[in-house]
């Protein structure tokens, strides 16, 4: 099992600008979105069986627009084939945080 994160700038007609990958490899990286723009993220769950045969690839996605000194964590969990990407937000000054629900392009307004 491999997982990608990719991102994309999305614009103000909702078209995506492929801005770069990070490979989900180790079992913690830090990534940096830039703050008050919208952004597509991408995880790609990618598989392939035993001796290269079958292959498979699970894709989940969501917008995001980071706030000004809010802190987001970004938990993607693979287990007994199944795939999930959580998201948190904790306001600034360390408030409640909440989660953000997935929200995939086809929610960015035109």
């Amino acid at each position: 099992m491999k997982a990608v994160l990719e991102v994309h700038a999305v614009d103000a007609q909702c078209k995506l600008a492929y801005e770069g990958y990070v490979d989900l490899d180790p079992p913690v990286a830090q990534i940096g979105i830039p703050l008050g723009r919208l952004s597509c993220l991408v995880f790609e769950f990618a598989s392939s069986s035993f001796l290269g045969g079958s292959r498979g690839t699970i894709i989940q996605q969501t917008l995001l627009r980071p706030r000004p000194g809010a802190i987001y964590d970004v938990k993607v969990t693979y287990k007994n084939e199944l795939y999930e990407v959580a998201i948190r937000e904790t306001p600034p000054g360390g408030g409640r945080a909440r989660d953000i629900e997935l929200a995939g392009l086809s929610s960015c307004r035109r």
